[in-house]
């Protein structure tokens, strides 16, 4: 079995979205007055310095995320207004695109040279953990109104060893995302959900009709994603869990993989030469553009892009869930996570600020969606009053809330997803058979969990 780099930079299984935002360009006047790099690092200080006091006694905080241009300017706005509010504390930001983030991050928590509120993606905070307490247990702090995020959230995705690590800047799920000029009859909606049997049906009709039409817009990893939440529906649960067992059986597996080989051979999907140029690029693909695909299952985050700069007509809708399906197929994770590290200087200022950031009504209205549909109660009803979060995608989240999403294991999980991406592109070339390619997948799945497992 093949085995990839390992180490705390690694990606998990829940991590499996694409398309993460671009960075920002050139020079960037600071909310301190300063100036910022294209990189967001302030240009008097040090990469490697820590939050201190500035001359005249003030509070200097560091604040470090990834983004693109829109989430970095209304953050830079809210950050003014934090210091318009607060004339002790000064916060200094560091900001860029994704690429780099990570190995920055893990390189300074590691050194305690880390920024004193941090943006983390979720599914690498198991690996963080792992490496001591780097990071601060919310739940010490009386700075922080907790009530505001669904308890069941924050005990799921953000707790670990009894600590809550961080806070969500938002909620995403995955959802249908759909061309409402080309899905027009009433199967389709906020408020619909259909089967599997019913999708496989409904693209069969639809390319049988127009041989240039294929009702999934996919590629290797969104496969991925729809095969997690079909096992989920037969088990219950996530692929593995606590304990690192797998959940399901090579049959459910194989069943899985042959339900791909039928879409392809049904013209429900692309054949695989055509969908693997897109990988983690779907809506660049010119027959989404086109109106000749008309379904995407991805998060609900991706809604923007997915209008490809507004010429496309986007609807969002549930999961596809069997009635009578064990799980719900849903997965919430957080879009991204605050946390701040335990060497900050100032715990409480940090927390003060992080505790704004997330739940006050200012902060929301500034923020609006840039980084996901809030999670905080506060802010997302902040939202709604301002018609920027839209009733339709809210009752997404709730309804995917409602239903009882996955629970995925805060748990390091290595080389999965390589693995996983990999046997999918085995079934799409039909290089091996769902059997062949179950039977090894199981073997090999076993042999990983059994090395984390060891590893712990």
């Amino acid at each position: 079995m093949k085995r990839l780099r390992k180490g705390i930079a690694l990606l998990t299984a829940a991590g499996m979205m694409a398309g993460m935002m671009t960075g920002c360009g050139g020079g960037t006047q600071t909310a301190g007055g300063g100036t910022v790099s294209g990189s967001g690092q302030s240009s008097g200080q040090d990469s490697g310095s820590k939050g201190g006091e500035a001359s005249g006694g003030q509070v200097v905080l560091r604040f470090a995320w990834w983004g693109g241009e829109e989430r970095h300017n209304a953050t830079l706005e809210a950050i003014a207004k934090y210091q318009e509010l607060n004339p002790n504390v000064t916060i200094e930001p560091e900001y860029g695109g994704f690429d780099g983030y990570q190995q920055k991050l893990i390189t300074q928590l590691s050194g305690n040279s880390a920024a004193d509120i941090i943006q983390i993606d979720q599914p690498w905070l198991a690996d963080i953990n792992k490496q001591g307490d780097l990071l601060m247990d919310l739940n010490t702090s009386e700075n922080i109104d907790l009530s505001q995020f669904d308890e069941t959230f924050l005990k799921n995705c953000l707790e670990f060893d009894g600590k809550i690590v961080g806070v969500p800047t938002g909620m995403n799920t995955n959802v249908f995302l759909y061309n409402r000029d080309v899905l027009t009859d009433d199967r389709f909606g906020a408020d619909k959900i259909i089967s599997w049997e019913e999708l496989m049906e409904i693209g069969t009709q639809m390319h049988a009709q127009d041989p240039e039409f294929y009702l999934l817009n996919v590629e290797q990893t969104i496969i991925n994603l729809m095969l997690h939440s079909y096992l989920n529906q037969q088990t219950g649960e996530y692929i593995f869990n606590k304990d690192y067992e797998r959940t399901f059986t090579e049959e459910q597996l194989r069943d899985g993989f042959q339900m791909v080989v039928d879409w392809i051979d049904n013209g429900v999907i692309e054949p695989a030469e055509v969908n693997g140029i897109y990988v983690n690029r779907w809506y660049e693909n010119p027959k989404w553009i086109d109106g000749k695909l008309g379904i995407c299952q991805v998060w609900l985050s991706s809604q923007s892009t997915a209008t490809v700069d507004g010429s496309i007509d986007v609807g969002v809708m549930s999961m596809i869930r069997e009635a009578d399906g064990v799980g719900s197929g849903v997965m919430i994770r957080p879009s991204q996570v605050y946390s701040i590290p335990s060497s900050t200087k100032y715990p409480e200022e940090a927390v003060k600020f992080l505790d704004w950031l997330v739940n006050d009504p200012e902060a929301a209205a500034i923020l609006k969606d840039t980084r996901g549909v809030p999670a905080s109660a506060a802010a997302r009803q902040v939202l709604l009053d301002m018609e920027i979060l839209s009733e339709e995608n809210n009752h997404v989240v709730e309804s995917a809330m409602e239903a009882g999403a996955m629970t995925i294991p805060n748990l390091p999980t290595g080389d999965m997803e390589q693995m996983w991406l990999d046997a999918i592109q085995e079934v799409e070339y039909k290089v091996a058979s769902p059997e062949d390619k179950a039977k090894e997948l199981v073997a090999d799945f076993d042999e990983l969990l059994q090395e984390l497992k060891e590893g712990q």
